[in-house]
């Protein structure tokens, strides 16, 4: 489970716990990474991470919720676009 508010200061440090962890799966498997990994990583201190998120998988289903959001958002400002193309456009990243 994941508890992130819509506050600019939490929301900043959900990013910088993604981006974390991201980091991490690049140099171990993702189920031996631990909140303290992450914290190396992110440059987030653990007690921010535990508050905001039960589990390292916590973590990823918050990143892949947002992703989708995005996706439906774009789905319905621009319903006439090819949808091919808005989820290839989030995918790389140049949203």
């Amino acid at each position: 489970m994941y508890r992130i508010k819509q506050d600019k200061r939490v929301e900043k440090s959900a990013e910088l716990i993604v981006n974390g962890l991201y980091q991490c799966v690049q140099k171990k498997d993702f189920d031996k990474i631990t909140f303290s990994d992450i914290s190396k990583s992110s440059g987030v201190i653990r007690s921010t991470i535990y508050r905001l998120f039960d589990l390292p998988l916590d973590i990823l289903k918050f990143d892949l919720d947002q992703t989708f959001q995005e996706i439906i958002k774009s789905l319905e400002d621009n319903p006439h676009k090819n949808y091919l193309c808005i989820v290839s456009t989030i995918m790389d990243g140049t949203h």
